[in-house]
C-alpha cells in the first residue's frame, strides 16, 4: 500500500474544513431565518390578542352604557327604591338574570356609592373589595362605565 502524499491530505482536510464552514454558514442561516419567522408569527399573535381583548372591553363599556341609558331599568330602581317591594325586586333581578343569560356574567350587582350591593343576582350582600372603590366613585363621579 502506497502512502497518500501529504497535498492530498491537505487538499482533504481543506475540503473538509470548507464543507464544515459552509455547513455552520447555513446552519446559522437557516436559524436566524426561523427565529425570525417564528418571531413574526408571535407579533401577529399578540397583536390579534390585544385587539380581541381592546375589542372585547368596548363590548363590556358597551354594555354598561346601554344600561346606564335604559329609562327602564332606571325607573324599576328608583320605584324599589322608594317602595322595597318583592314584585319590584323581582322585575329588577329578571333584567339582571336576561344579561347574565346573554352576556355570560356570573353577577350582577346594583350598588350603592360605598360599593355594598342593594341588589344582586347572585345574592351577593357582601361590599365590593376595597381596591375596586376607587373605581366606583371615579364611575360615580363621571357617570360613565369603567372597568
Amino acid at each position: 500500500m502506497k502512502a497518500i502524499p501529504i497535498w492530498i491530505k491537505t487538499a482533504l482536510a481543506l475540503a473538509l474544513l470548507a464543507l464544515l464552514a459552509g455547513g455552520a454558514s447555513i446552519f446559522r442561516a437557516a436559524g436566524r431565518h426561523w427565529r425570525q419567522h417564528a418571531e413574526n408569527e408571535l407579533m401577529a399573535i399578540a397583536r390579534l390578542k390585544a385587539d380581541q381583548i381592546s375589542k372585547w372591553r368596548l363590548e363590556r363599556l358597551a354594555d354598561a352604557s346601554v344600561l346606564m341609558d335604559s329609562p327602564f331599568l332606571h325607573e324599576g330602581i328608583a320605584h324599589w327604591m322608594a317602595d322595597p317591594k318583592d314584585e319590584l325586586l323581582d322585575n329588577i333581578l329578571a333584567r339582571f338574570a336576561g344579561l347574565s343569560k346573554h352576556y355570560g356574567y356570573r353577577d350582577v350587582l346594583f350598588v350603592d356609592p360605598e360599593g355594598k350591593p342593594l341588589v344582586s343576582l347572585g345574592g351577593s350582600d357582601s361590599a365590593f373589595h376595597e381596591e375596586l372603590l376607587p373605581t366606583l366613585a371615579d364611575a360615580l363621579r363621571s357617570r360613565a362605565p369603567r372597568l
